[in-house]
């Protein structure tokens, strides 16, 4: 489905950015959605899963739950070359 969307989708300046901002760790990732999200008018709400020490959340949560206008989105970032560990929870 992904290789779906992809074909349909061209490439933009903001695409190239997200690439080159996925390369940067994690949590730098985290901060510059975090400050999208709170450039936006009216502010995107949202629920953000702690870097910094072990999540209050539930296991397998993503990473971020955005509540903007007309929707909600869901986020969880890796960061390029991370290795992925499946914990049984969370597949």
């Amino acid at each position: 489905m992904q290789a779906r969307c992809n074909a349909n989708r061209q490439t933009s300046e903001g695409d190239q950015e997200l690439a080159r901002e996925a390369r940067q760790p994690e949590v730098k990732l985290h901060e510059k959605i975090i400050a999208h999200c709170e450039s936006q008018w009216p502010r995107w709400k949202f629920i953000h899963a702690r870097t910094d020490r072990r999540s209050t959340i539930a296991v397998g949560c993503q990473d971020f739950t955005i509540f903007m206008p007309g929707g909600v989105l869901c986020v969880e970032c890796k960061k390029v070359g991370a290795e992925r560990k499946d914990n049984p929870s969370e597949l």
